[in-house]
């Protein structure tokens, strides 16, 4: 069974592309796909103004595994769901989050070393993050959403 982390970007086609949601379901019930959710996911999609527009995003949580972030980040991190302590992960992390330098990335960054710290592919649309993780160098799967959702074993219906 493969674990992804999923970038808040890599929900949209999941719920907008038909039957996608029921193919990422019927991964995770059969044991064929693993995802874990963080406090960072749960904020991006709460933070969406349209009512409907969240709900539907949200759905897509019922799927996760509550896991904690990597690292924890002041003014970012929720005490309880965020790990404690120092290492590696806080060092990739630091590598990460000073790649644009502009501290916009630092969820890209909890999602991208979490993903690491659980031994999880990360699932994103963000083409600097997948850039900036490729130039760590440690190894990090990355897939694009699309990817994914064919990996579960998600086939668009055809166009007409």
């Amino acid at each position: 069974m493969r674990s992804y982390v999923l970038d808040s970007n890599a929900i949209n086609p999941i719920v907008e592309q038909s039957g996608a949601f029921e193919a990422v379901r019927a991964a995770v019930e059969a044991g064929r796909a693993r995802l874990f959710g963080t406090h960072i996911l749960e904020d991006e999609l709460a933070a969406t103004k349209d009512a409907a527009k969240r709900a539907n995003l949200e759905r897509v949580l019922s799927l996760t595994e509550d896991v904690p972030t990597a690292v924890f980040v002041f003014d970012r991190s929720r005490i309880g769901r965020a790990a404690l302590g120092g290492g590696e992960d806080v060092e990739r992390f630091r590598q990460l989050s000073g790649l644009r330098g502009d501290g916009r990335d630092v969820n890209d960054s909890l999602y991208a070393v979490t993903a690491y710290r659980h031994g999880a592919v990360l699932v994103t649309a963000d083409g600097d993050l997948r850039r900036n993780v490729a130039a760590l160098g440690v190894g990090l799967e990355v897939l694009l959403p699309d990817e994914f959702l064919a990996e579960v074993g998600y086939v668009a219906p055809p166009h007409t």
